[in-house]
């Protein structure tokens, strides 16, 4: 008989009314595609048959001879001839159901689906009552392999000091799986609703689906009476809701280390153990049981309760004996998961006018042949190439220049960073590189209207999420310092990427289009016309990189460089932002909140 598992539950319910004479022309079809096209269903399919066949013989049903000869185990036989009884959209009801065929294959469908149901109820149950045998003894005993007790819910910059032990968010959490972390953050959920926060350097074992083994490092520990799990509280047992819940342990919470357990009593603790096994124990709600153990590894002493904002450390003297003492220094805690960094966006446009690039500042710009601020848009003469020059006035503009193709390699950045690709250019651009809004403000289109950048009004292709244009005509260069905008947001991470659409502004220019990082060219686009609209450029951005520059050259038309006028329309940064983080020193939760809103 076909196992279970590999026919798909669809074909079962399908064969069901195939014997039951209740299929549709539309199930027929998708039916006999099943029977071709799954060897699987196939096969049950001709078992139905033969077990038809097989009964009729045995109840001596009147049966034309010829039915027992055309239908046979031949796995191969659907291959000439697919069920072509299928396709038809009735199955008329023969004239003796009871003993007919139609009533051998019921008979038949209800021995098989009582079969594999008994079968399936019992493979559920016994591994129900494997696991939660298993989980009851799994402190005392080694047979807890495969046996599941909680799920890896968090993650933070986790580093591997063992790579066999490294693991994913999500990932079930099985007895005696070790986890040894070299840096970084790792939460643990038990189906027992226990919430474990490791914290590298730390390494820690599953012993239990009430606790672990602690040998070294920090450990934050939470049981809930309420939230999701089975929440414990000393010896009671609350039952609660947990994505595959596993039986609950009537044990308190535990932490063990090489010199003493510590026992939950229905709190929220922290323990570090030092590298010499030293213990140091913190209460921030609750109350926690420790006991020593003794080098032998038994418990020694009488145990000591610890209430809400009591610490204690048990500390080896120069015997080995291991002694309740007081913690020089109250350690450290985090508490809380912090948020996954999330992606966010700064605003080029708004550094390009000074910004920081969360602000919208527009309506200013940059003279590229000397580095210096424009804030007021004046008719000039052509600006000539003045090398490459730093913006001194904003710090997160790395520099400004006007490139010249003929003369070889033109200097990109502070860095040093050379280019000698582009074509050749004549070496002078038109006007300042500008930063200008989404909409303009009737005051300033009557004041700039002679202007090329503000020859585009309401054509949103450029900038569909309305932040605005960056105005640069050819031929110039602009550069940001990726390190300084950074580092003037202590949220952002790192940066990820540049977006932005670019377009042509004239239907008589054409111009080349140019975005390298740290001197490499990345994005090329040569020929731009007005005709071609706006196109995306998305650069992605590694940890490393320091500069972005952006660069515009003439197309080397008849017309020279004139009309030239590219557009960057929403021109951002995207970057990875650090959200809020919890991390607090061993004092009770009623403080902590009072100094940590």
């Amino acid at each position: 008989m076909s196992r279970r598992n590999d026919v798909p539950p669809e074909a079962l319910v399908l064969l069901e009314k195939f014997c039951e004479d209740e299929l549709s022309q539309r199930e027929a079809e998708r039916l006999e595609r099943l029977v071709c096209s799954d060897p699987a269903v196939c096969r049950l399919y001709l078992k139905y048959v033969d077990l038809h066949v097989e009964l009729s013989k045995r109840f001596r049903l009147d049966e034309p001879e010829h039915i027992s000869d055309s239908y046979n185990a031949n796995e191969n036989l659907l291959a000439l001839s697919p069920l072509p009884s299928l396709s038809t959209t009735h199955y008329p009801l023969p004239t003796r159901f009871v003993g007919g065929p139609v009533f051998s294959y019921m008979v038949a469908t209800v021995v098989l689906c009582l079969m594999l149901l008994g079968a399936w109820a019992y493979k559920i149950t016994h591994k129900r009552d494997y696991i939660a045998e298993n989980s009851r003894r799994s402190t005392t005993s080694g047979a807890h392999e495969f046996v599941f007790v909680g799920r890896v819910t968090g993650m933070k910059d986790c580093r591997w000091s063992n790579e066999d032990t490294q693991t994913v968010v999500g990932a079930s959490v099985s007895l005696n799986r070790q986890y040894a972390l070299a840096s970084g953050l790792l939460e643990i959920t038990y189906s027992t609703g226990a919430r474990v926060i490791l914290e590298g350097p730390c390494t820690y074992k599953v012993e239990s689906s009430a606790g672990g083994y602690l040998t070294v490092g920090k450990l934050t520990a939470r049981v809930k009476t309420k939230g999701s799990g089975f929440g414990i509280q000393g010896s009671d047992v609350v039952k609660q809701k947990f994505p595959n819940p596993q039986p609950p342990i009537p044990n308190p919470f535990f932490v063990r280390t090489p010199t003493a357990v510590v026992t939950d009593l229905g709190t929220e603790f922290g323990v570090e153990v030092s590298e010499n096994g030293d213990t140091t124990s913190h209460v921030f709600e609750g109350s926690i049981q420790v006991q020593i153990v003794g080098s032998a590894g038994s418990a020694s002493g009488a145990p000591r309760v610890f209430k809400a904002g009591e610490s204690v450390l048990v500390k080896k003297d120069k015997s080995e004996t291991a002694r309740f003492t007081r913690a020089a220094t109250a350690p450290k805690f985090t508490l809380r998961m912090p948020l996954p960094d999330r992606l966010g966006v700064l605003d080029l446009l708004d550094v390009v006018a000074g910004g920081d690039g969360t602000g919208r500042t527009r309506g200013s710009g940059i003279d590229p042949s000397n580095g210096g601020r424009v804030v007021e848009l004046s008719q000039s003469a052509p600006l000539p190439d003045g090398g490459f020059r730093p913006v001194l006035w904003n710090r997160l503009i790395d520099g400004v220049f006007v490139p010249d193709g003929k003369s070889g390699g033109v200097r990109l950045d502070s860095a040093g960073h050379e280019f000698a690709g582009f074509s050749a250019t004549t070496a002078v651009t038109h006007g300042p590189i500008w930063a200008r809004s989404a909409a303009v403000e009737p005051d300033e289109h009557d004041r700039y209207k002679t202007f090329w950048m503000f020859s585009i009004i309401g054509d949103w292709q450029y900038m569909r999420e309305r932040r605005g244009l960056l105005a640069m005509h050819a031929n110039v260069g602009l550069t940001f310092d990726l390190e300084e905008i950074c580092n003037s947001h202590p949220s952002v991470v790192r940066p990820r990427g540049f977006r932005a659409q670019v377009g042509l502004a004239h239907e008589n220019g054409t111009a080349d289009v140019w975005v390298f990082v740290d001197g490499e060219l990345k994005y090329r686009r040569e020929g731009l016309r007005d005709r071609d609209g706006a196109e995306s450029v998305d650069v992605t951005l590694e940890p490393e990189n320091r500069f972005l520059t952006l660069v515009v050259t003439d197309g080397d038309e008849p017309t020279g460089d004139q009309y030239d006028w590219v557009l960057f329309g929403d021109p951002v940064l995207r970057v990875l932002v650090r959200q809020s983080e919890k991390h607090l020193g061993a004092e009770s939760k009623k403080e902590a909140k009072g100094r940590n809103p």
